[in-house]
């Protein structure tokens, strides 16, 4: 069966891709550490980390910007494809 014009084809599951999915994974269990912090007073999921409100902090705020950035990489890196479909618009021979 033909692909359909109005279903963009699958991504496959490439090395870039995984890797960015584990980094988000990552930046949110560094996240959720540091939240804990704040929500229980003390380090809820590791015993002894985060220790401190810098500590808590430095956790939170890392998980975040990690997360984030994977976030965006995953988003680039699924959206190159459909980039590279759109069509030539180099000049043809005899133009």
């Amino acid at each position: 069966m033909p692909p359909s014009p109005f279903r963009p084809p699958r991504l496959s599951l490439t090395g870039r891709i995984a890797r960015y999915a584990l980094s988000g994974l990552f930046g949110l269990f560094c996240l959720l550490i540091g939240a804990s912090w704040f929500v229980v007073g003390k380090g809820a999921i590791m015993a002894g980390f985060p220790g401190s409100l810098a500590e808590a902090t430095a956790s939170t705020a890392g998980g975040l910007a990690v997360t984030l950035w994977a976030a965006y990489r995953l988003r680039r890196e699924c959206r190159a494809p459909a980039d590279a479909r759109e069509p030539d618009e180099s000049p043809k021979e005899g133009d």
